[in-house]
């Protein structure tokens, strides 16, 4: 027979009841434009539109930091990133990437890409992907592409979920 710490019930009971959850998004209507380097990872200011936010906030809001920081009182919390978001560019054939960043670096295995083949075709993108966070955190959406070019974004939505 197992035996738990009351420290072990609370957590369990926490993450049964209010895990720690993000959702933000741009929302409808809204478009965020971005200038590319070839080869050079971008940030992607998250959108500022929050639907639900437990155990997170906003660093730097409305600055040219602004990002998601983890501000529970927590370390290695197992979390899973959903965002997806619509795109258009100004060049055809690029290769465009999205990645996670976590504390300025990227996170192993969150990077998506995709072609866009004509630029002025609306196109969706979608990452997915788990990480630990610890309280302080700063998470950043990091995009790339392999040409020049203008990118914009749309119907972005950006949830970051606490994994039981």
């Amino acid at each position: 027979m197992a035996i738990y710490s009351q420290a072990q019930v609370d957590e369990a009971i926490r993450k049964t009841l209010t895990p720690y959850v993000s959702h933000t998004y741009l929302v409808d209507g809204a478009e965020v434009p971005i200038t590319l380097a070839p080869n050079i990872p971008t940030k992607y200011i998250l959108p500022v539109s929050v639907k639900e936010i437990n155990g997170f906030g906003l660093f730097d809001p409305g600055g040219p930091n602004q990002a998601l920081q983890f501000q529970a009182i927590a370390s290695n919390i197992l979390f899973r990133l959903d965002a997806s978001t619509s795109m258009t560019s100004s060049a055809n054939n690029c290769n465009v990437k999205l990645m996670l960043y976590k504390n300025g670096s990227p996170v192993a295995g969150s990077t998506i890409k995709r072609k866009i083949g004509t630029g002025a075709d609306t196109g969706a993108m979608s990452l997915d992907s788990t990480f630990r966070s610890s309280q302080n955190d700063i998470l950043e959406v990091f995009v790339e592409s392999d040409i020049a070019t203008n990118l914009t974004f749309s119907l972005t939505s950006i949830v970051i979920l606490e994994v039981n």
